[in-house]
């Protein structure tokens, strides 16, 4: 996690990013950054491997069959859509991404009722589980459990290729070298080996995938290449990219920060997808469209959206002495929760709580670590009832 913020901080270097302190407050502003980004991910340091995960295997194995009843139809609806989109979407790519074009083609050009689709972009977030229970059965060398899990995890990608997105492919591999280096040790040799000419063929099927969105948005957008830092020694704006995505969070949080004037979200950008998902069973807490009103307006239109550190993220939601706190009791509640022999309710929510570190070179995944520990609470009551 640590290496990730390093590669991160050098790829901003490669794109010219800079961060210019002026001032005392700038060097807090550096050093806040600097403890949020290590509080998230020095817990997980301590950690040496599991060795052991335990549980009723008759209780896993019927959350394995209830997972897989919800996910097969979820992955034929979002590889459908997919495909519909790499083939029919004929406007420019950035502009079906973010500027509402998505929305007209769902609802006009997909071959079934969009409200499928919208279902399954709900439910394709049990697909998170699907990662750790494929190391758990692989632990107990069941191939064809682990198989069946990762097939559905790979949601993950489906969802993200609807709207051409990177994020979700950057996301599914990190998800699953975080797992692996967690599991690697409670599995067999002869397995492990196999996993590695698995995960080198599906590293160069997911470089392609990712160089494709990338090449599709980018290669002929003159707006993207006028914005580019003259000063940068990457002259393509393809290749120029693929450095701002992974270096821009550091130098944009600490510009964010420099305009932070007390004025917070109270707590609403970490909460936005557990109110959504409660808003789903009639409760209803806010009107999304004057949050996101009032997001720009602290934020401003340039880092509204993008990428940044995950401290800037907490500091305009809580303010400074609540992200400190927050970030805090993440540090405590890892540290205490690491074994190298734990229950799999344990293990499950870990991987669900790592998104924060894993993600965190980008923006803050708090809203939806939050929301996934939401709807796995019913698992978490069933496998933890005596």
């Amino acid at each position: 996690m640590i290496a990730l913020q390093v590669a991160s901080i050098a790829a901003g270097m490669i794109a010219a990013y800079t961060i210019d302190i002026q001032s005392i407050m700038d060097v807090l502003w550096v050093i806040l950054i600097m403890f949020g980004t290590l509080m998230i991910a020095l817990p997980w340091k301590r950690n040496k491997g599991i060795i052991e995960i335990t549980g009723s295997p008759a209780k896993i194995d019927k959350i394995y069959r209830m997972l897989t009843i919800i996910l097969w139809p979820v992955l034929l609806i979002l590889l459908v859509a997919a495909i519909w989109v790499f083939m029919f979407v004929n406007v420019d790519v950035n502009a079906f991404k973010y500027q509402g074009d998505s929305m007209d083609f769902y609802y006009k050009m997909l071959p079934f009722d969009v409200h499928f689709f919208i279902l399954a972009t709900l439910l394709y977030n049990y697909s998170y589980l699907m990662i750790p229970l494929c190391f758990y059965y692989l632990q107990h060398r069941d191939k064809r459990k682990a198989l069946i899990c990762f097939i559905l995890s790979m949601n993950i990608i489906f969802y993200g290729a609807t709207f051409f997105s990177r994020w979700s492919i950057v996301h599914f591999v990190l998800l699953l070298l975080f797992n692996y280096l967690l599991m690697y040790k409670s599995i067999s040799y002869k397995i492990t080996r196999k996993m590695k000419v698995i995960a080198m063929a599906a590293a160069l099927g997911l470089f392609f995938a990712f160089n494709f969105i990338t090449s599709s948005r980018f290669d002929d957008d003159k707006f993207y290449a006028e914005t580019m830092d003259p000063e940068s020694i990457i002259k393509n704006p393809t290749l120029y990219n693929l450095f701002d995505y992974l270096g821009q969070s550091t130098p944009s949080g600490f510009a964010l920060m420099q305009m932070y004037h007390g004025e917070t979200m109270h707590g609403t950008m970490a909460t936005t997808a557990l109110r959504d998902y409660l808003s789903l069973i009639g409760f209803r807490f806010y009107d999304r469209d004057k949050l996101a009103d009032r997001r720009t307006e602290l934020m401003g239109e340039k880092y509204d959206g993008g990428f940044q550190s995950f401290f800037s993220y907490m500091e305009y939601d809580f303010g400074i002495v609540g992200a400190i706190v927050v970030i805090l009791l993440y540090y405590w509640g890892i540290k205490r929760s690491l074994r190298n022999r734990m229950s799999i309710n344990r293990y499950l929510l870990l991987c669900i709580w790592s998104e924060i570190p894993l993600l965190s070179v980008f923006y803050s995944s708090l809203s939806a670590t939050l929301g996934l520990t939401f709807i796995y609470l019913p698992i978490y009551l069933y496998l933890n009832r005596k």
